[in-house]
C-alpha cells in the first residue's frame, strides 16, 4: 500500500517534532509497529486513535479526521472501482453497502444515467458551504450546527436520488429499470409496488 494522506501527514508532524514512533506509541498508547503501519498506509487508525495520535503531534482534530475519512472514501472508491481486490465476493458487497450516497450522484443532486452510473469510477462529493464534503462535515465537525445543515444537504441529494431511480422503474430499456430496481435495493430502498 502507498503512503496515504493521514499517514504522510502523521510522518511529518512526527519528524518536524524530532520525535521517534517509540515515543509517539507510547504517547498514544499503541505499539511503534502499529504506528508504523498507519504512517506506511497499510492499516488506518480508528477514529479515536487518529484523534490521540493528533493531540500528540498538535494536529487539529478536524484535519485529522478529514484525512482519516478521505482515506477511508478513497479506498471505497478503489474496491468498488476494482483497483482493489477484495478479499472475498462478501467483502465486495459490504463495499458497495457502504458506499456513500454522493458518490452515486453528482454534485448538483441530479443523477446521471443509471448505465453512466454503473461505469462511474468516481464522483465528487456534495460540497457543504465552508469547501469541505457535506459527508466529512456531517460525520466529524465538531460544530453541531454545521453537521446539522450537512445533513439536510445529504438528505436532498439522496432524496432527489431516490427519485430519479424510482423514475427509471419504468425505463423502456428493461437492462435499466432493473439496474435501477437494483440499486434502490443496494441502498435499502423498497421500491413502490408496481
Amino acid at each position: 500500500m502507498d503512503d496515504t494522506r493521514i499517514g504522510s501527514l502523521i510522518r511529518a508532524h512526527r519528524r518536524s517534532a524530532g520525535l521517534t514512533l517509540d515515543e509517539v506509541a507510547e504517547r498514544v498508547g499503541v505499539t511503534a509497529g502499529a504506528l508504523s503501519h498507519i504512517e506506511s498506509g497499510r492499516r488506518l487508525p480508528s477514529p479515536r486513535t487518529a484523534l490521540d495520535i493528533g493531540h500528540a503531534l498538535g494536529i487539529p482534530d478536524e484535519e485529522m479526521l478529514s484525512a482519516l475519512d478521505e482515506e477511508h472514501s478513497t479506498r471505497r472508491r478503489d474496491s468498488v472501482a476494482g483497483k482493489q481486490k477484495p478479499s472475498s465476493p462478501a467483502r465486495d458487497l459490504t463495499y458497495m453497502k457502504a458506499m456513500p450516497i454522493e458518490e452515486l450522484f453528482d454534485v448538483a443532486g441530479t443523477t446521471p444515467p443509471v448505465s453512466a452510473r454503473l461505469s462511474m469510477r468516481s464522483a465528487s462529493p456534495a460540497p457543504s458551504r465552508d469547501g469541505r464534503s457535506a459527508r466529512t462535515t456531517a460525520r466529524w465537525s465538531v460544530d453541531r450546527e454545521a453537521r446539522l445543515e450537512a445533513l439536510d444537504d445529504l438528505a436532498m441529494t439522496a432524496a432527489e436520488a431516490i427519485r430519479t431511480l424510482t423514475g427509471l422503474l419504468d425505463d423502456n430499456d428493461p437492462a435499466i429499470a432493473q439496474a435501477a430496481t437494483r440499486q434502490l435495493a443496494e441502498l435499502g430502498v423498497k421500491p413502490p409496488n408496481r
